[in-house]
């Protein structure tokens, strides 16, 4: 069965934000493989930006800067937890779908994170990593 075959590939387990099973994921998984993760809670590591009032989560600032929301995912929920963290790297925690609002603009992100916890990803400040 390829779903059986599939779910293997998940690295999901309990997490303290949230009841039920997380499955760790990079954008890159998310984008090309979206329908693994349709409906299953996800943790994943990206850029947080804002497109026309609109909050995307993006592999990372360059995809931001050039505004390619085909390989973004909408953050939905409660988006108050990106409080002072658009614009940086964050780890989203929450729930994944498919069905995505329709943006303003022509392209689409892949799908949507309606969120339960945000943190502080890792930022490359002044180069001192």
């Amino acid at each position: 069965n390829d779903a059986e075959d599939a779910s293997k590939l998940l690295r999901c387990y309990p997490h303290g934000v949230a009841p039920g099973n997380f499955c760790r994921a990079s954008m890159l998984q998310v984008v090309t493989a979206r329908g693994l993760f349709d409906g299953r809670q996800v943790i994943v590591p990206g850029f947080a930006g804002d497109v026309e009032g609109d909050l995307y989560l993006f592999p990372n600032q360059e995809f931001y800067r050039s505004r390619d929301l085909s390989s973004s995912v909408r953050l939905l929920g409660n988006t108050e937890l990106l409080k002072g963290k658009i614009n940086s790297n964050v780890i989203v925690f929450g729930s994944f779908s498919l069905r995505a609002p329709d943006p303003s603009t022509l392209m689409k992100p892949v799908g949507a994170i309606s969120l339960v916890h945000v943190r502080n990803g890792f930022n490359r400040g002044d180069d001192t990593l």
